[in-house]
């Protein structure tokens, strides 16, 4: 069974003091690239709080109550690690629409590393029309790309290789904009705070510009490689 480990008040450096969600492993699709090596979530202080959900985390229906009780207007993140609803590769839609309504009112946003296909991805813009906001990670900038032009145009994160050094913005081989993290050059910023009065910029579902995030954790090479393909940094 798939647990949910929810935290009212993050410490995560990142995040900064907001409602977060960690997800079982068993949520996570096999096929992602970082499944078995680079993913940040398995290593470091991640990781022991990770090991931890399927014994400490909730099942889905009390999960669920303590979204509903988040005040309306509150940003919060799902699955800091782990994924959308459901084992593996498939997304639980009857999950996913429970979650969808117990957000209504609220600003929850995640990313998602299971395939957009023609079972998935449908789920996946519902969810984003209705105002929870999930991104498809994509892995490097020409995937960036294809998943921009996806029926639906769901927001759209990729991984940036670490040798890019203190870069701000990128194009995918298409043109694209790739623009940075805010929170990974600037130490007062977090999601929290992220995008000001707008709201975090990977809360925002029909922005037009691609997220970057550096590589980054004890993976971050094994990430690097899987993120460099077209990727240009604009100067």
């Amino acid at each position: 069974m798939i647990r949910y480990k929810f935290t009212r008040v993050s410490l995560n450096a990142k995040t900064g003091p907001i409602p977060v969600v960690m997800i079982s492993r068993k949520s996570c699709p096999p096929s992602c690239p970082l499944y078995e090596s680079g993913c940040y979530a398995r290593g470091g202080n991640v990781r022991i709080h990770w090991d931890r959900v399927d014994d400490r985390g909730d099942e889905f229906k009390p999960f669920l109550e303590k979204i509903k009780a988040l005040p309306f207007g509150q940003v919060w993140r799902y699955a800091v690690a782990g994924d959308l609803p459901g084992e593996g590769e498939k997304i639980d839609g009857r999950l996913l629409n429970q979650l969808v309504a117990a957000n209504v009112g609220r600003k929850g946003f995640t990313y998602t590393h299971k395939q957009p296909n023609k079972v998935n991805l449908p789920k996946i813009v519902k969810a984003n029309a209705a105002g929870f906001t999930i991104n498809l990670s994509s892995n490097n900038a020409a995937q960036a790309d294809e998943y921009s032009k996806l029926p639906g145009s769901p927001p759209v994160v990729t991984l940036i290789p670490v040798e890019s050094g203190d870069w701000r913005r990128a194009t995918t081989p298409e043109g694209r904009l790739i623009v940075r993290c805010p929170s990974e050059y600037s130490d007062q910023i977090q999601c929290i705070n992220c995008g000001g009065s707008g709201g975090p910029l990977c809360a925002r579902k029909d922005r037009r510009f691609i997220i970057g995030f550096t590589a980054h954790g004890v993976s971050k090479a094994a990430t690097s490689r899987v993120a460099r393909p077209g990727l240009t940094i604009i100067p």
